[in-house]
Formats: structure tokens, C-alpha cells, sequence
């Protein structure tokens, strides 16, 4: 039986002292979004786990495993790579997109914006005059992307 991959979903309009993160967030995005007649939306499939941590980092993110059977010392392992739910995941992600594009603008020009300027963490919104520049805009986004390891989908 194939069952559904289970995500925690997080409520962000939940209110804190009156202030939700969904009252905080720009509107730039969207806005761009429907600026013009084509848009394209991607999303970098399992993009945490995709953004590797240094070695020399791997002790600081260390985790012990017990298994069911009580008699047993629980194991110690290390994270390999960013996870859900860490604090500094977000900031990670963005940090990797954006030094991406950098690295990319030369090669892959209209992309970088792209994520520069419509890309929140793992998700790109942007829009397009035409078909043949939506087609443009998807080969350089996941050109761009497949460069470090990473695959747009959607």
C-alpha cells in the first residue's frame, strides 16, 4: 500500500501579541507574481536536505536515537544536512539561493533575478510577457538550480 509522505504544517496566521507572520510578510512577491500575462511558480524539491553542512560543523548537530528495545544505550549520530525545524534552516536556505544566483547571473541572467527578487526559501513566483520567455525563465531556473544539486518542480 503507497501511502502520502506526512508534512507538519505550521499555522501562520496565528496570532502572537496581536501580529501573525502572515500580517508580516511583503506583498512584493505576489504582486510581481501577476504583473504579467505567463507565470511560472517553482519549488526546489526537499531543498533542506539538500544543502549539506560542513564536517566540521556535523558535531554541533548531533543526535542521540533510541530504539524500542529499553536495554539498549541510545546511538549517537550527525546530520549531514539541514533539517526541518532548526531555527537557522530558513535563513539557511535563503543564504544558499541567493549566493546561487550570484554565482549564476553570468550564465543563467533573467533566473537570478528570479530568485533574487521572487524567491522566498524554497519557492519562486514571477511572471512573464510571453510564453517564450516562461519557457526561457523555466530552462535557466532549473539549469540554475540543477547546478547546486537542487530540482525545481512544479
Amino acid at each position: 500500500m503507497e501511502t502520502t509522505k506526512t508534512r507538519i504544517v505550521f499555522d501562520a496566521s496565528a496570532k502572537f501579541k496581536g501580529i501573525s507572520l502572515n500580517d508580516t510578510i511583503h506583498q512584493d512577491l505576489l504582486l510581481r507574481f501577476r504583473k504579467y500575462p505567463v507565470a511560472l511558480v517553482c519549488d526546489i524539491a526537499e531543498m533542506y536536505l539538500r544543502i549539506k553542512i560542513a564536517s566540521d560543523d556535523r558535531p554541533f548537530h548531533r543526535f542521540l536515537w533510541h530504539s524500542m528495545k529499553t536495554d539498549q544505550v541510545p546511538e549517537e549520530y550527525e546530520f549531514n544536512s539541514v533539517v526541518f525545524g532548526k531555527n537557522s534552516s530558513p535563513f539557511q536556505a535563503q543564504l544558499v539561493s541567493r549566493k546561487q544566483a550570484e554565482m549564476m547571473k553570468d550564465s543563467y541572467a533573467r533566473a537570478a533575478k528570479t530568485v533574487h527578487k521572487s524567491t522566498y526559501m524554497d519557492d519562486s513566483m514571477d511572471s512573464v510577457l510571453n510564453d517564450k520567455q516562461g519557457i526561457e525563465l523555466y530552462n535557466q531556473l532549473s539549469q540554475l538550480w540543477a547546478k547546486a544539486g537542487m530540482y525545481a518542480r512544479k
